[in-house]
């Protein structure tokens, strides 16, 4: 095609340079014209492709004699991976006029539609199999995988946001060589915040000196461009989907963003979705916890107190008077401790209310141990347990909080010390003030509880050391402990050693009252 050529008159000439399709230009003799874009699409120049006897074949193999039919008829027909790139490419074939046998054929790159489209199909899929799963941490993994997959990445990681502030991460899964990473959780700061922060997809050429470039990880494979997008549900922000390729590779384009932000959407309802399967399954599971525990639990109490009452009431006249009292005081510790399961159920219960606070009134810690010392003294009297009440002197007049939670917690606190405890030991209780919170510790001198054991201690539906044999318990007293103490901004804990006793402590934090009594 030389400057002179006639097709560069008038419109039809003008097109053949400037559109942006491939276009060629066939008659009998072979090709007579070649567009710039066809000799970019084919990379072979136009004074090759119109040189006699240039094959077509050379550029579509064995798709060939189909292109033939196509440039004989008006069909239109998509090839796939033509030449010597990965091309799809649209191709329709006109003659140039009703009285000419010169033919145009035209060759739209349909490469980013046609892989934008699989990519779709493979991404429907996918969140078919993603929204089938029970589990988490399997949701989470999947979506990783799939990202890499959809995107053609190198790597690829997905962060979970704790909770709303947007900088701790909850969970950080990724499909990249373990040992690229560090144990510990990256924070979402830097280049990791800016599509948390922005709320839109953040797609870099390379992050390598940028400016922001803080909060990956600092061991990370070798990267350079970076695409990542917002998992948002319901205008919350979850966490982060990303994407990265090693510096030598290309980078992300408009269409892996697309299909990665579609991928995003699909995720932020899997995690829902999951997460909420799995809440349906552990409150299912506590349901089936406590039924079985009160089956079990509240059977010794009962069966007790149907025992005493038989026998007071069918052999009455034959029973001594010291017989007597001890059906009565059997019957008594079996009233107690249903009280207690009742309690212990009824706190269980109220913490799960949000409006917790609404109850917080000013605590007497003096007040509030004196009520409990009264509550427990007889169970500790009946198994000879002695018990001290103590204070360093500067602890606070009051403090907020829920009468019937705060108490509720310290009594189960001394009713398991005393429960775990020999005839003839004791039971302290030392109240004391730490940093700004009031705290309470209760030791006793029982058999001490194993290191592997107190990591599930505070767990709903846990049991006390030895339980099996010393006794029978719900597996709420230590767990309403813990939750008591979270609800009030606290804290507990235990120190304990096998055969030395053990120290179980609370703490609730004075401020509150000392800004109440101050306003």
């Amino acid at each position: 095609m030389t400057a002179e050529s006639p097709l560069r008159r008038g419109v039809i000439g003008e097109l053949f340079w400037a559109i942006s399709d491939g276009v060629i230009l066939i008659d009998p003799d072979g090709i007579v014209g070649w567009n710039p874009v066809a000799e970019q699409m084919f990379d072979v120049p136009a004074d090759e492709a119109t040189k006699p006897g240039f094959s077509l074949s050379k550029l579509f193999g064995h798709h060939s004699t189909r292109f033939d039919e196509i440039v004989e008829t008006n069909e239109r027909e998509i090839f796939e991976r033509i030449g010597p790139h990965e091309l799809s490419l649209e191709v329709s074939s006109r003659s140039l006029s009703s009285d000419s046998d010169t033919r145009v054929v035209v060759m739209r790159n349909v490469t980013a539609e046609r892989r934008h489209l699989q990519r779709l199909l493979k991404l429907n899929e996918m969140a078919r199999l993603v929204l089938s799963e029970d589990s988490l941490e399997s949701v989470l993994q999947q979506i990783v995988d799939a990202a890499k997959e959809l995107t053609d990445a190198d790597y690829s990681a997905l962060l979970m946001l704790r909770d709303e502030t947007g900088v701790e991460v909850s969970r950080f899964i990724y499909n990249a060589p373990r040992e690229l990473f560090p144990d510990s959780l990256p924070r979402a700061v830097g280049l990791l915040s800016v599509p948390l922060q922005t709320r839109s997809p953040a797609r870099l050429e390379d992050i390598r000196g940028h400016p922001a470039g803080v909060g990956i990880p600092v061991e990370h494979p070798p990267i350079g461009p970076l695409l990542a997008v917002p998992l948002i549900f319901r205008d919350v922000v979850l966490g982060e989907l990303a994407v990265a390729n090693s510096p030598d590779r290309s980078a992300f384009d408009e269409t892996d963003e697309g299909v990665l932000t579609e991928l995003a959407l699909h995720a932020a309802e899997a995690v829902r979705i999951a997460k909420a399967k799995e809440q349906t399954m552990e409150s299912e599971e506590s349901r089936r916890a406590l039924i079985d525990v009160l089956r079990h639990d509240i059977a010794t109490p009962i069966a007790v107190a149907r025992g005493c009452v038989d026998q007071l009431a069918n052999r009455l006249d034959k029973l001594t008077e010291e017989q007597k009292n001890n059906v009565l005081s059997a019957l008594e510790r079996a009233v107690i401790g249903l009280e207690r399961l009742s309690a212990n159920l009824r706190s269980d219960v109220k913490l799960e209310d949000t409006g917790l606070h609404a109850d917080f009134v000013e605590i007497h810690p003096n007040t509030l141990l004196m009520d409990v010392r009264g509550d427990i003294e007889d169970f500790a009297s009946q198994r000879g347990v002695k018990m001290h009440f103590d204070s360093d002197g500067g602890v606070p007049p009051t403090f907020l909080g829920s009468p019937l939670l705060v108490r509720q917690a310290i009594e189960n606190l001394l009713t398991n010390a005393v429960k775990y405890s020999s005839a003839g030991s004791s039971v302290s209780v030392t109240t004391r003030l730490e940093g700004g919170s009031i705290r309470f510790d209760v030791r006793d001198e029982g058999p001490g509880i194993p290191a592997d054991e107190q990591a599930t201690l505070f767990e709903r539906f846990g049991k006390g050391p030895g339980q099996s044999k010393v006794g029978a318990g719900l597996g709420l007293g230590l767990s309403i402990v813990r939750r008591v103490a979270e609800a009030h901004g606290g804290a507990v804990g235990v120190t304990s050693r096998p055969g030395h006793g053990s120290t179980f402590w609370i703490t609730f934090p004075c401020e509150a009252a000392e800004a109440a009594s101050n306003a």
